[in-house]
């Protein structure tokens, strides 16, 4: 179980839109992807 604090509850508990914007990986993701189109 990953609690996040600011939040005061669990991922699993937030909707993916608010995962996403606090996940490193989402914006690693993100990057590698750009980086893959160029």
């Amino acid at each position: 179980i990953f609690f996040y604090p600011p939040e005061a509850r669990t991922f699993a508990q937030l909707g993916e839109a608010r995962k996403n914007r606090v996940s490193h990986r989402f914006h690693a993701a993100q990057a590698l992807i750009a980086a893959l189109s160029r």
